[in-house]
């Protein structure tokens, strides 16, 4: 069994459990695309059935996938405490915090306006439908 292999299956192993606290350090290191989806899919699950997850991760598009309060921690010390689409907007805090920016925040301020506000795929996605009904109309 490879090692995402027995990643996913402890992380199925605990949420058959259907806990109400759900602690995930580093959940997809190491995984391929398929086991990566897999894993986001079934941490957004917890949340939604209410279970609170708490994860340690450097991977923030997993973050801006699941979270909706992030903690930023760096050189021992508490950096910032807030809403994770907030933070992750954050270019100044994440640089000084050697986070990497998503690919979909950078992408917002390149596209700016309603873009920058978008704090998921699925945010930025609904922007795109409005504005496509807007032109046809």
């Amino acid at each position: 069994m490879s090692r995402g292999e027995r990643q996913m299956l402890a992380l199925a192993s605990v949420l058959a459990r259907r806990p109400r606290i759900l602690i995930a350090d580093e959940p997809t290191s190491g995984l391929d695309c398929r086991q990566y989806g897999f894993v986001a899919r079934k941490l957004r699950e917890a949340r939604e059935r209410g279970a609170t997850v708490l994860m340690v991760t450097h991977d923030m598009e997993l973050a801006e996938e699941t979270a909706d309060e992030m903690l930023v921690v760096g050189g021992g010390a508490v950096r910032a405490h807030g809403p994770a689409a907030e933070l992750l907007s954050d270019g100044e805090l994440m640089e000084r915090s050697s986070l990497r920016r998503t690919e979909m925040r950078e992408l917002a301020d390149i596209l700016g306006g309603d873009f920058a506000k978008a704090g998921s795929v699925d945010e930025m996605a609904e922007i795109i439908k409005e504005r496509k009904k807007r032109m046809v109309a």
